[in-house]
């Protein structure tokens, strides 16, 4: 997954642990973390948090990592609330 994310050594990716850290904690929460049911979540989210150097949001799972921005964004920003059609049956 995080090569997935991390763009190719000729675009010049990150190299430093600062700017490392958040895409490597990402894809480890949606690589090993995702497969996890809810109470389990919340435990390696918080197991997460204690190792992790870098200040991170409350809950990892409501983030994504925006490569661009070298930030952990909401989902919220980049998947619209789903709005069932009126004239449909849901």
């Amino acid at each position: 997954m995080i090569d997935a994310i991390l763009p190719e050594p000729e675009a010049n990716p990150p190299q430093d642990f600062v700017d490392l850290e958040k895409p490597y904690i990402f894809c480890l929460v949606w690589s090993v973390g995702g497969a996890l049911i809810s109470e389990d979540r919340d435990k390696f989210n918080q197991f997460v948090m204690q190792v992790s150097q870098t200040l991170l949001p409350a809950n990892l799972y409501d983030y994504y990592f925006d490569m661009s921005s070298m930030q952990l964004d909401a989902w919220e920003k980049r998947v619209p609330a789903y709005e069932p059609p009126a004239d449909k049956k849901f």
